[in-house]
């Protein structure tokens, strides 16, 4: 799945930059523990685990920075955390301890402008063991909410998903050019969406499009062109079916009554009576 987002920010012209270089520490080798046998680490790992614990956090995959090309005329930022079936108390970790480690690591490194302190997103990515059953999960609900309603350091939005979702959309943009061409054909497929509202929670490719058209802000629908009568001339037609085109026509007569004389006003107003 984070593959499919990071292709999607791609498409929309943004810059993947690896906030964390994952070295393969074997961390069974050394038993490790936070801040613990650092001497037993070569140069290149004891650097690494002494800067960076994520790796010693085992439901955190992936930290990305995501920023605009500088061709780009727009201001905004997104950090994206991939996390790997996390339990509660690691949610309430994130909360507590990551995001702001991530947000002072952000501010620490090269990529760091100012405009980013009131501009920047955190997508977290969340598989779920299963997406119907997890709508009943009442603690997990409760913690995305926490999560997304914590506004500290980041604007933040949680993208669950489980595996069955992730296949799918694999799967169907496999073959194609444009990830966000084809999930613009899926959210507008009207026989899908229908399926959709009667089963949100069911665990269906629209379902999870959808939400990355909720949780990406820089996602938006476009209005499909479709060959309709201009609104003017729809209520024109409207009036005269009822006989009050002539009233209308009057009416807008009176709109150039500073132009008009007072006996050609008083004319006007002896027509609408």
């Amino acid at each position: 799945m984070y593959n499919i987002v990071k292709k999607i920010f791609e498409e929309y012209n943004f810059q993947c930059i690896n906030m964390y270089e994952y070295p393969k520490v074997n961390l069974k080798k050394y038993k490790l523990k936070e801040n613990e046998h650092l001497k037993k680490l070569s140069l290149k790992e004891k650097h690494f685990i002494s800067t960076d614990k994520y790796i010693l956090k085992q439901y955190i995959d992936k930290i990305d920075l995501y920023i605009p090309h500088k061709e780009e005329q727009k201001i905004e930022y997104f950090a994206v955390i991939n996390l790997k079936k996390p339990k509660i108390e690691d949610l309430d970790k994130l909360i507590s301890e990551d995001f702001n480690r991530m947000f002072i690591d952000i501010k620490e490194s090269k990529n760091y402008n100012s405009y980013m302190d009131k501009n920047m997103s955190l997508i977290v990515l969340l598989e779920v063991d299963d997406m119907e059953e997890n709508s009943d999960n009442l603690r997990l609900t409760k913690k995305i909410f926490d999560i997304e309603e914590n506004r500290y350091n980041f604007k933040k939005y949680v993208l669950t998903y489980d595996k069955n979702q992730a296949s799918l959309i694999k799967e169907k943009v496999k073959y194609e050019n444009s990830i966000t061409k084809c999930i613009s054909e899926i959210i507008y497929d009207t026989i899908k969406f229908t399926e959709f509202k009667n089963n949100p929670n069911k665990s269906t490719l629209y379902s999870l499009v959808s939400k990355l058209y909720i949780k990406l802000p820089f996602l938006k629908l476009k209005a499909k062109e479709k060959n309709i009568e201009s609104l003017n001339r729809k209520i024109k037609n409207e009036l005269e079916e009822n006989e009050y085109i002539e009233l209308v026509d009057t009416v807008l007569k009176i709109n150039d009554i500073p132009k008009l004389s007072d006996e050609k006003i008083i004319s006007l107003l002896e027509e609408i009576d």
